[in-house]
């Protein structure tokens, strides 16, 4: 919860990727067991990409987001995905 409020504001990036990655890390131990929660997976890991984009780290942000595109294409919001590839492109 506290990676989506910091998430609010692009000042607090650092801050909110930091909470978003303990919240993925969190679902990637459940995903082998309840594969159900892929969606909430792919949900987070959009947003903790959006986060480490915005702190300077677009590459880290590609990479922690490849691996889940495939799931985020249909679960996450689609204004949140559009916001995610305007960074990267725009960060390189």
């Amino acid at each position: 919860m506290r990676g989506l409020i910091a998430l609010r504001d692009p000042a607090l990036a650092s801050e909110a990727a930091r909470h978003l990655g303990q919240a993925c890390a969190q679902f990637l131990t459940l995903v082998p067991k309840a594969p159900g929660a892929w969606p909430s997976l792919a949900v987070c890991t959009c947003d903790y990409a959006l986060a480490l984009a915005w702190s300077g780290r677009p590459e880290a942000a590609r990479e922690a987001f490849a691996g889940v595109y495939p799931v985020s294409r249909h679960h996450a919001e689609p204004e949140r995905l559009a916001m995610l590839e305007r960074e990267l492109r725009t960060r390189g």
